[in-house]
């Protein structure tokens, strides 16, 4: 008898596949990885990467769909930032809590552990030197 795994589709929820991204980023390459699946699967990778910006409009006032368009946007928006909130720490958190989008949250999170990843590993070079 064979056993079937359901996947989550609710949108607001990582799955447990995604690790916490560990404060000293020894799992940055493998949590950057797992991450973008789960988002990409979500549907919101766009709000990470700065392809899905939020719509504007110069005709005012906006119509009834505009404006829905825009209320969406918002609330995709809204669900990136929870989801990246589910799987960082707060000093994480803490260091981009001045972004206004998650697209500039993520590009912080991403030079801050990318950084910190080659500075560890020229630490451990000189350490075998």
């Amino acid at each position: 008898m064979s056993t079937i795994t359901s996947v989550s589709t609710d949108s607001t929820n990582l799955p447990a596949s995604v690790p916490w991204l560990e404060t000293n980023g020894v799992n940055w390459p493998i949590f950057a990885t797992r991450f973008e699946i789960a988002v990409v699967a979500k549907d919101k990778w766009g709000h990470f990467t700065g392809a899905t910006s939020r719509p504007s409009y110069d005709i005012h006032p906006i119509t009834e769909d505009q404006a829905t368009e825009i209320h969406q946007w918002d609330k995709d928006e809204a669900v990136s930032r929870f989801l990246l909130s589910q799987r960082v720490h707060d000093g994480t958190l803490y260091l981009v809590r001045h972004a206004t989008t998650v697209t500039e949250q993520w590009v912080e999170i991403v030079k801050y552990y990318t950084e910190k990843g080659a500075y560890a590993q020229t630490s451990l070079r000189q350490s075998f030197l």
